[in-house]
């Protein structure tokens, strides 16, 4: 399993795995992203490799995550 303290008390909802990346959408809404970063598909504003989960600041409410093989796709509904 994954030790991760910003993860401590949180439910998985969804779990998406690319290549050499994996995100998780906990239950609260809330986006984590981890793994290989090198064209910047952990959503994080940068292309530094992340070990562990970090949070990916999301406009709106996530609603689903699904990593590719270089990317990943964010559904998210936006307040109105």
């Amino acid at each position: 399993l994954l030790d991760s303290p910003g993860l401590e008390g949180k439910q998985a909802k969804l779990v998406s795995c690319g290549a050499r990346h994996s995100a998780i959408l906990t239950e609260d809404g809330q986006l984590f992203s981890w793994g290989w970063n090198k064209y910047g598909q952990l959503g994080l504003g940068d292309s530094v490799d992340r070990s562990t989960p970090y949070r990916v600041t999301v406009t709106g409410v996530p609603k689903n995550v699904a990593c590719g093989w270089w990317h990943t796709l964010l559904l998210a509904e936006l307040p109105i």
